[in-house]
């Protein structure tokens, strides 16, 4: 397949099942596997609510990133990831990890946390003893029972229900920091509620260096940045956007330019696919009531791949058969509107 989009397309690589991904396809990209990922990322995401981090950059992964100095106590960042699944979240927060690690030139220490409530004080009990666990695995010092000791402790029977334990977080942070100096970084999923991720973050921030959310709900998102900022927290939020007719234009150009060879060859080419395959992408359906066709970059990306695949399976066929390859049109090798729209059929029916 690699051959083919060489031979046909110039491109060194198949644009959505890249070799260096072992020919899968790229749905979520993570540069702290392999830095060249850093070059695939395109811009898709709302940084106006994000001064403190923004921008992307192939070479320092992003263009603004906050020094310690500039938190205000306890120097610990909450940062909102909002939208949509499939939209890019979890590769803008592998982004961001990265970026920590270049920052602190040290391997992070990441707790993840699927919170299954959206009971504070439960999940905060949750996030604590997932740091226990993680924190014995990676760590010698102190000790899991030394931790649990202050655990037990804090959360016993003489806790109220409502309680945030942030007491727990402040006493093991010295015990924390006299053995480990590594960032220290908390990643939550779920528990979708505004004074949830709040009471999360402000009972957490005493031990670690970044909270880090992935959102689906973004208005739950908006209340939880807009109230912390009013209290002058540390928190950035990032609304990663859906794509619309023309940013699928630009992405794609991207990715292929990306990939082109020689370098710089036909910039804003869409080979294989056409203009009119990529409209057809974004006709509206019939419960679209006349508002425009926007997709998830996951699910162009899929559509996009599939598209191209079947289009390979067909020239394959027609090799296969004896058909020089010297002999196909200019036409029979370009991905038109029918044909995607075919690919996108099949997809709908699982195929």
């Amino acid at each position: 397949m690699t051959q083919l989009v060489q031979q046909f397309w110039s491109l060194n690589t198949h644009p959505f099942r890249p070799a260096a991904n072992g020919g899968a396809l790229l749905s979520t990209l993570d540069p702290r596997k392999d830095s060249q990922w850093l070059q695939f990322y395109y811009d898709l995401y709302d940084w106006q609510h994000s001064t403190l981090l923004n921008g992307l950059d192939p070479g320092m992964a992003l263009t603004r990133f906050p020094a310690t100095a500039e938190l205000a106590d306890p120097k610990s960042l909450l940062i909102l990831i909002a939208g949509a699944e499939n939209t890019g979240r979890e590769s803008l927060c592998n982004l961001i990890l990265h970026k920590i690690k270049l920052q602190f030139n040290q391997e992070l220490l990441v707790t993840e946390a699927i919170l299954d409530t959206k009971n504070p004080s439960e999940n905060i009990k949750a996030a604590a003893r997932l740091f226990m666990s993680q924190y014995d695995l990676e760590e010698l010092a102190p000790s899991y029972e030394e931790l649990n000791k202050f655990y037990l402790r804090e959360t016993g029977a003489q806790a109220k229900p409502t309680s945030t334990y942030s007491t727990l977080f402040q006493m093991w942070k010295p015990r924390v920091r006299r053995a480990c100096a590594r960032p220290l970084i908390l990643l939550l999923r779920g528990g979708e509620s505004y004074d949830n991720w709040k009471a999360l973050y402000e009972s957490t921030a005493h031990l670690f260096d970044f909270v880090i959310v992935l959102a689906t709900k973004v208005t739950d998102a908006e209340t939880c940045n807009q109230l912390l900022k009013t209290e002058n927290k540390n928190v950035v939020l990032i609304k990663a956007r859906k794509l619309a007719v023309n940013d699928a234009v630009t992405y794609l150009q991207a990715r292929l330019r990306l990939l082109r060879v020689p370098a710089g060859a036909q910039p804003n080419s869409l080979l294989p696919f056409t203009a009119a395959a990529l409209q057809s992408l974004y006709a509206p359906g019939p419960t679209a009531e006349g508002k425009p066709v926007e997709w998830e970059i996951g699910m162009l990306n899929k559509s996009l791949c599939c598209a191209l695949d079947d289009h390979i399976g067909r020239l394959e066929i027609l090799l296969k058969q004896g058909r020089p390859a010297a002999s196909f049109t200019p036409a029979e090798l370009q991905i038109d509107a029918a044909a995607i729209q075919q690919t996108r059929q099949r997809i709908n029916q699982g195929g």
